[in-house]
């Protein structure tokens, strides 16, 4: 009756009864499951036990929402950066291109690969090549991931999917690089000057099939390793 209760509140005149469950997942309260029927006593015990049972099928399908959540990103996420992995930039490169293919867009493909990260290795040990990595790719999604999905493609190699033409995003490469370049990465009072080479390509122009598009954007990085 919840006019026995002083702090009930309600927007309606009329008396009811309530019942108020916590959906509790691993000792979190992810909301409240809140029944009322109009009239004083008006829901009973066998209310509540129904109501708990309905709560714990909650609190269950949450449980395995978020495990499920939990899982699909450790799967499509590298571990050391946290940027996403291939597995990902495969099917989100599938997607993207019979999306644009439908509406006829332009995306670059963007690879970048790090200039005498051996050098870094060998000097300096491989915790500070680690250090590195992480590093670039936190300075790569806060400067491209407005516009960009940004993925280690593996070693300190890395994917980009811009949604630029080619042109743009050279510019906004060229941009980026020199801001690198004017930023040393400081690893235990040790100034380690980071470059990187890139390549690129443009969907539909160069290539419309995804490991073809990868190729080609190897390809073009080699060619552009070797102008160094």
């Amino acid at each position: 009756d919840s006019r026995k209760v002083s702090d009930f509140i309600t927007i309606r005149n009329n008396v009811v009864s309530e019942i108020a469950i916590p959906i509790i997942v691993h000792n979190e309260s992810w909301g409240v499951l809140n029944v009322e029927k109009e009239g004083a006593n008006s829901l009973d015990e066998q209310d509540l036990k129904l109501l708990e049972i309905i709560v714990h099928h909650l609190s269950s399908a949450i449980e395995n929402a978020n495990l499920y959540r939990e899982l699909n990103r450790m799967a499509n996420t590298d571990p050391m950066t946290g940027l996403y992995n291939y597995r990902y930039l495969k099917d989100h490169l599938n997607e993207l291109m019979k999306g644009h293919f439908n509406y006829g867009k332009q995306f670059s493909l963007v690879m970048l690969d790090m200039n005498n990260f051996k050098g870094i290795n060998d000097s300096y040990g491989h915790l500070a090549g680690d250090e590195v990595l992480k590093w670039l790719s936190k300075r790569m999604t806060d400067a491209l991931g407005a516009f960009s999905k940004v993925t280690r493609y593996g070693g300190d190699e890395f994917l980009i999917i811009m949604d630029k033409n080619k042109s743009e995003a050279r510019k906004i490469m060229d941009k980026f690089r020199d801001n690198i370049r004017n930023t040393p990465f400081i690893y235990k009072n040790n100034k380690i000057d980071i470059d990187f080479a890139v390549g690129i390509k443009e969907y539909p122009t160069d290539e419309k099939e995804v490991f073809k598009l990868i190729d080609n954007v190897d390809k073009a990085l080699y060619t552009a390793k070797k102008r160094k």
